[in-house]
């Protein structure tokens, strides 16, 4: 168990504030670019010294205790190999494993051939430094192991299978593992959980699929590709039923996303790839606006009408922007092969289970830890069942 507590750590433009507790888990740490991933790692393992708080490994504290000494394995961003040493003595270097769960270790990473043909570290590309970094930080048996974007640099072949790989080798080990990546594909597959940052400091914890319909402010939505946010208002049709009025249409929520919502005013996610065209008509390219309702009545739920203002392909599928009269495109994924072009008119049908109300719920559990210091500005919510 890996537990920060009360940790800080400021610089000239940015502080690291954070009180958290991970467990022998794989936890994959994503976040954009400066929100701290990266210094939450060096921190553990002794690489900076915080400003404030502790870091404490299986109960035992580590203040004052150098980097080699804390037995805790590290996979940097930039690969840092014994340039004097071939890969096998690099590999073996400080192993407490057997030579046979080596050998296999190595087959899993793929860099079985590297080691045969004792080569140098020199004479590798970036992703086989990184492969055997992996290694290395493994076979030493650590108590607790830190990766910092390891499949970096990686052709997308190898990265693919690699990230199954290191799954399996990871979730073995039964020990704390942080996992730092861009790549949230590669979190949803690896990790056992995952904590969301932003401007150094935890904005939510969970897995994965909890995240993705609980999400718990629309930064985090919008991160892990909730993309389509919009704000509406509560309220009941002439039939009864609760729905969100989104100006330009009724959106009803499963009942699990909108229960016990504290607010009437909220914010609901709809991701691009759960949305389907429910109808086309060639039109003239024109665009269209939206008056606001006054009654619910006679209004078609959770179907929107829009005209497509621009289709991007994306391997095999094509992004789709609709203008549906709201403050922003409305986005949505299509199969490329379904026929939609740009100035058609189109209906577009939502179902209630994958709506997701942002932020409004009272949070129960572990979905959220930060430091005792700055935090981020974000509503609570309660995670949807199932």
């Amino acid at each position: 168990m890996i537990r920060l507590a009360g940790v800080t750590k400021a610089y000239a433009n940015f502080e690291l504030d954070v009180d958290i507790e991970l467990g022998n888990e794989i936890t994959a740490v994503i976040g954009p670019s400066g929100s701290g991933k990266s210094t939450l790692l060096e921190v553990i393992s002794g690489f900076e010294t915080p400003d404030a708080g502790c870091v404490l490994l299986d109960d035992r504290p580590l203040d004052g205790v150098a980097p080699e000494q804390r037995n805790i394995g590290m996979v940097f961003q930039r690969p840092t190999l014994f340039p004097h040493l071939s890969v096998r003595e690099n590999v073996e270097y400080g192993a407490v494993l057997t030579d046979g769960e080596i050998r296999g270790l190595c087959e899993l990473l793929e860099i079985d051939g590297l080691m045969e043909a004792d080569r140098s570290p020199e004479t590798l590309s970036g992703g086989e430094k990184r492969r055997v970094s992996v290694a290395r930080a493994i076979v030493t048996d650590p108590d607790a192991l830190l990766l910092d974007e390891p499949t970096t640099g990686l052709d997308e072949p190898i990265r693919r299978r690699l990230k199954y790989e290191l799954r399996r080798i990871l979730a073995d080990l039964d020990i704390p593992c942080i996992y730092v990546t861009h790549d949230q594909n590669e979190a949803s597959v690896v990790a056992d959980s995952v904590v969301v940052m932003r401007d150094g400091a935890v904005l939510q914890r969970g897995e994965y699929e909890t995240i993705l319909e609980s999400p718990r402010n629309e930064f985090v939505a919008d991160f892990v590709g909730i993309e389509n946010l919009i704000r509406g208002e509560i309220c009941e049709t002439d039939s009864g039923r609760t729905v969100v009025d989104i100006a330009v249409a009724c959106v009803e929520p499963d009942r699990t996303g909108i229960d016990d919502v504290s607010e009437s005013e909220v914010c609901i996610g709809i991701a691009p790839e759960s949305v389907t065209i429910a109808g086309t008509t060639r039109g003239d390219g024109g665009s269209r606006t939206r008056a606001r309702r006054d009654r619910y009545g006679n209004t078609s739920i959770n179907r929107i009408d829009g005209i497509v203002e621009r289709v991007i392909p994306e391997g095999r599928s094509r992004t789709a922007f609709l203008d549906c009269g709201l403050p922003e495109a409305f986005k949505t994924v299509v199969d490329s092969n379904t026929s939609i072009d740009e100035g058609d008119e189109v209906t577009v049908e939502i179902d209630p289970s994958d709506v997701v109300v942002v932020g409004t719920h009272k949070h129960t559990g572990d979905e959220l830890s930060t430091g005792h210091g700055r935090r981020p500005q974000v509503h609570e919510r309660r995670t949807r069942r199932g």
